[in-house]
């Protein structure tokens, strides 16, 4: 069985962006990215089919941009969170003419479902067009939810 295709031409490098306090969370991605290249390097020096001098292109390299404030504007791959607000309305997110849709998201099919969305006053109709965009966004990937964080508020009586 032919495991690799092809082999790049040079060094994969990523540019993790992330903020102050996720900076634990991303240095446990980067140790995971780099162990992955490790293993396909490994994984290509065993096939029969690659050139071994080409090997060593696998492996990858995470560079880490820490700071208090990312530019979501400017970035290869970004480590942030984002509280999401009862109402499920994520327009100001994922719709293409937003500026606040920092990963430049564009469907013309999840547009129109916001759009729909926040017009519809029956909860039943309106809850359905947010599944249908949570369903298309799922699908689409245009980013990869690592977790949602389950936060109590605790209050006196």
């Amino acid at each position: 069985m032919r495991l690799l295709r092809s082999v790049p031409k040079q060094r994969l490098n990523i540019e993790l962006t992330t903020a102050v306090q996720f900076q634990r969370d991303a240095e446990s991605i980067e140790a995971q990215w780099e162990e992955l290249g490790k293993v396909a390097a490994v994984a290509c020096r065993q096939s029969k089919d690659t050139n071994k001098n080409d090997c060593p292109n696998l492996e990858i390299d995470v560079q880490l941009k820490v700071s208090n404030a990312p530019d979501i504007h400017n970035f290869q791959a970004l480590l942030v969170a984002q509280q999401i607000p009862p109402d499920p309305d994520q327009y100001f997110l994922w719709h293409s003419t937003q500026q606040t849709n920092f990963m430049r998201y564009l469907n013309p099919h999840v547009d129109k479902l916001l759009e729909d969305g926040r017009k519809l006053l029956d909860r039943k109709e309106r809850r359905d067009a947010y599944l249908d965009f949570q369903q298309i966004l799922a699908e689409d990937s245009p980013a990869i939810f690592l977790r949602h964080p389950i936060v109590y508020t605790i209050k006196r009586r």
